[in-house]
């Protein structure tokens, strides 16, 4: 996966975060940590 690939999916993903306002802090920070762990592979 090129750099531009990685970025593009991290950028949606935190759309998704931004955009979804029924979801909790709590999930946010879950999702959050594992997207972490995701990226620093």
């Amino acid at each position: 996966m090129s750099g531009a690939e990685t970025r593009h999916i991290f950028l949606f993903h935190w759309h998704l975060i931004e955009l979804d306002s029924s979801r909790h802090d709590i999930d946010n920070l879950i999702f959050l940590s594992k997207k972490e762990s995701y990226f620093t592979l």
